[in-house]
This record gives C-alpha cells, structure tokens and sequence, in this order.
C-alpha cells in the first residue's frame, strides 16, 4: 500500500503529461488541416480566375481570327501580330495553371503571388489589344 502511495504523484504527474501532450497534438493537428483547407480555397479560387481569364483570352482570340479572315490586307499585319500576341497570353496562362495545380503547402505562397501577377499582367493586356486590334 505504501508502494502505491509513493509512487501515485509520478503516476498522476506522467497521466497529466500524456493528456496534455495529446490535446496539444491534437490542437496542431486541427490547426493543420485548417491550413490545408484555406490553400486548397485559395488555390480553387486561384484555379477559377485563371479559368475564366483563358475562356476571355480564347474569346478574344476567335474573334480576332475572324476578323482576320474579312479585313483587308493592309489591316491583317496588325491582327495577326494581335493573334500572336493572345496566344502567348493564352499559353502564360495555361503554364500558370499547371503550376498553380501542381502547387504544394511549401511552395503555395510563391505560386499565388506569380499567378496573381500573371492574371493582373494578361487583364492589362487584353485591354491594351482590345484598344490595337
């Protein structure tokens, strides 16, 4: 009985440092999967406007190309240098994409800063070729 009143302090002490190890894992375990989740929506979101930025890109190309099959030849040079220009712009977005797919937790940061750049970069650009073509 002695024994067992002896050494029940170290048993109490080591019960309460295993539960306060496991509610602390669980707390980082919690706080992890929140983190994951907000990368996995901000990548979505990410994913979303690059989408539709390619479909407004894709949009705009159609329409040049057929202008190019109406207009005259002195107005062809200019919209095909227009239609170059859409389909670097169309490619860029489509290497944005794949990076922002293929993204990681680690690298997540850098890649939404350059895809967020890239978006910004193309959107000038269209308005720039919509007032050129």
């Amino acid at each position: 009985m002695k024994t067992i009143l002896k050494n029940l302090p170290v048993v109490m002490l080591l019960a309460g440092t295993i539960a306060l190890v496991s509610c602390n894992q669980s707390k980082e375990n919690t706080e992890v999967s929140e983190l994951k989740e907000q990368i996995q929506e901000e990548k979505q979101e990410v994913l979303n406007d690059l989408e539709d930025l390619r479909e407004d890109v894709s949009e705009k190309l159609s329409k040049v190309e057929e202008e190019i099959e109406q207009a005259p030849e002195e107005a062809k040079e200019t919209l095909n240098k227009v239609k170059d220009e859409l389909e670097q712009e169309r490619d860029e977005i489509n290497e944005s994409l794949e990076k922002v797919k293929d993204a990681t937790e680690e690298t997540w940061n850098d890649i939404k800063a350059d895809a967020k750049g890239t978006f910004k970069k193309i959107k000038e650009k269209m308005a720039e070729l919509s007032d050129r073509a």
